[in-house]
C-alpha cells in the first residue's frame, strides 16, 4: 500500500490508539498485576506496540514505513504526555532518548524469545520490564506471557489489507481465559 504523509500519519494514530486502547484493559491492573502508574501502563502500551510493529514488519516488507510511523507517532504521544505532566524543555530530550532507547531493547528481547519459543526468556523480559523485576507470581507471570503469545498469533491472524488501513483487532486478556487463577 503506497500512503502520502497525512494517510500513513492517519492510519499509523488509528493503529497506536488500539495498541493504547488494548493497555488501558482493567485486567492488567486489577488481575495480571501490573502497577497502575505512569511506568506500568508505559510498560503495558510499549508492549503491544512492540507486538503491533512486530506484525507489520511481519507482513509485508513495505509495511515496514507504517511501522515506523507507528513508532514515531508513540514518540510524539509520549513527548505530549511528559509535557503535560510538567517536565521541562531542557529535560524532556534526554526523556525522549532514554524511552526511545529502552522501546528498541524492549521489542528486540520480546521478538527474539517469541521468534524462538523462548517462554523463559519472555517470562524473564516480563518480569524485568512490565514488573521493574518485582515479582507477580509464577501463576500471574505465566499468564502474562500466555497472553503475549495468543496476541500475537491473533495479531497475525489478521488480514494485512485490514491493518494497513488501520484497523486491527486485539484481544483482551480475558478472551481464552488467560487470567490466572486465584491462589
Amino acid at each position: 500500500m503506497i500512503f502520502g504523509i497525512r494517510s500513513l500519519r492517519a492510519v499509523a494514530s488509528r493503529l497506536y490508539k488500539s495498541a493504547v486502547d488494548a493497555a488501558r484493559e482493567p485486567t492488567f491492573y486489577l488481575n495480571l498485576g501490573v502497577a497502575d502508574t505512569i511506568e506500568g501502563r508505559y510498560e503495558v502500551i510499549v508492549l503491544h506496540v512492540v507486538l503491533l510493529v512486530c506484525r507489520l514488519r511481519e507482513a509485508v516488507p513495505s509495511q515496514s514505513r507504517l511501522a515506523q510511523a507507528v513508532v514515531d507517532f508513540m514518540a510524539s504521544d509520549l513527548d505530549r504526555s511528559i509535557r503535560e505532566l510538567g517536565v521541562g524543555d531542557l529535560s524532556v530530550g534526554k526523556f525522549m532518548k532514554r524511552l526511545g532507547e529502552g522501546l528498541y531493547g524492549r521489542a528486540a528481547v520480546y521478538e527474539k524469545a517469541l521468534d524462538n519459543g523462548d517462554h523463559d526468556l519472555l517470562i524473564e523480559a516480563l518480569l524485568r520490564n512490565v514488573y521493574d523485576g518485582d515479582s507477580p507470581g509464577e501463576r500471574t507471570l505465566a499468564a502474562i506471557a500466555d497472553y503475549v503469545q495468543h496476541q500475537r498469533d491473533h495479531l497475525a491472524g489478521q488480514p494485512t489489507e485490514s491493518v494497513a488501513t488501520g484497523l486491527v483487532e486485539f484481544l483482551t486478556p480475558l478472551d481464552g481465559n488467560l487470567v490466572p487463577d486465584a491462589p
